[in-house]
């Protein structure tokens, strides 16, 4: 679902106003005057937010990804299943984090967004 379309939706709630919230990955916050809470949406799809991208992602076989849109993956079951030290962990992470890429220039997931935690 597009977000113009939730965002219509919202519309006819009230007036949404963006809101920042720094360290809270790369959704568009909104709030509602008079409700509490706030509405965060990401829009992968049509709006690149590689740049503010601070997600890591793990499936259920272990794999270690840095960006839903790459088939490159890094193998943190077999580290934790072989036990592993905070600097082996950190040193994984950091790799994982150097392979995210820029921009997705276009890419399109190669798995479906559920199994790789999207």
């Amino acid at each position: 679902v597009k977000n113009d379309y939730i965002f219509k939706r919202l519309e006819k709630i009230g007036d949404p106003k963006e809101i920042s919230l720094t360290g809270r990955g790369p959704a568009k916050h909104f709030s509602f005057e008079g409700f509490k809470g706030n509405i965060g949406l990401i829009s992968s799809v049509n709006e690149s937010f590689c740049d503010s991208c601070s997600r890591l992602r793990v499936n259920a076989q272990g794999q270690l990804r840095g960006c839903l849109y790459s088939s490159h993956t890094h193998d943190y079951l077999s580290l934790v299943r072989n036990g592993f030290s905070e600097e082996k962990l950190s040193r994984l992470v950091d790799d994982v984090l150097e392979s995210k890429p820029k921009d997705k220039n276009g890419l399109q997931p190669v798995e479906n967004m559920c199994q790789i935690g999207g």
